[in-house]
């Protein structure tokens, strides 16, 4: 939320016991655009193991989808996977670890993401 967030390894991870570096970016939801042309849209959608469409607000002509899972509510370990990227929008789906156990039903899990034309995109290190 706007006060902060929390962030875990994952179990295979986190077994390992050492540190890790993580990157994050911190944007609010919805379409937004810069002076100098760059457009981005954010959003949040909820789902399983079953694919699920999203569609963009923005006008896009070759975007790019960055996508995580945003909650933890499966009892196995999964992953964001995005399907077809079109300029109207994306395909995203809950894609379960099959480490323990072969079966690849998921729990609904909310996945945060960002969509941007390609190109390039500038960031500074902070603290």
């Amino acid at each position: 939320d706007n006060a902060g967030f929390e962030v875990a390894l994952g179990g295979s991870e986190a077994a390992d016991g050492g540190a890790e570096t993580v990157g994050w970016i911190a944007v609010d939801m919805g379409l937004a655009s810069g002076v100098d042309g760059f457009v981005f849209e954010a959003g949040e959608i909820a789902t399983n193991q079953k694919w699920t469409a999203e569609t963009f607000d923005a006008a896009f002509t070759a975007p790019g989808v960055v996508a995580g899972m945003a909650s933890y509510n499966g009892a196995d370990a999964a992953a964001a996977r995005l399907g077809a990227i079109t300029d109207q929008g994306f395909q995203i789906r809950a894609e379960e670890d099959q480490t323990h156990d072969t079966e690849t039903f998921h729990a609904t899990e909310q996945f945060h993401w960002i969509a941007f034309d390609q190109g390039q995109l500038w960031g500074d290190a902070i603290g």
